[in-house]
């Protein structure tokens, strides 16, 4: 992305998202504290920063999306068929 605003180049149209890795993230949490919570001695306290973390990564995540489809906007997305030697 910032490739395509420095060079004002097309997106290639393949920008990685986060939500699948945050949603991972999310899971394992959940998965730790209903299986080792007790075990660990670990407290809802305990997890806070790793929700905040999450939340945090959430917004920033749509708002590079945003960014992204704003650069769509200004540059187009890198059609394939353009970069084909005929």
């Amino acid at each position: 992305m910032a490739s395509s605003m420095k060079l004002e180049y097309p997106l290639t149209g393949a920008l990685p998202s986060i939500t699948h890795a945050r949603d991972k993230l999310l899971a394992k949490v959940f998965q730790f504290r209903r299986e080792e919570k007790d075990a660990s001695g670990a407290t809802d306290e305990d997890f806070a920063l790793l929700y905040a973390y999450a939340i945090v990564t959430g917004h920033l995540g749509k708002q590079i999306e945003d960014m992204g489809n704003e650069l769509e906007k200004l540059f187009r997305v890198l059609d394939e068929d353009v970069l084909k030697l005929q």
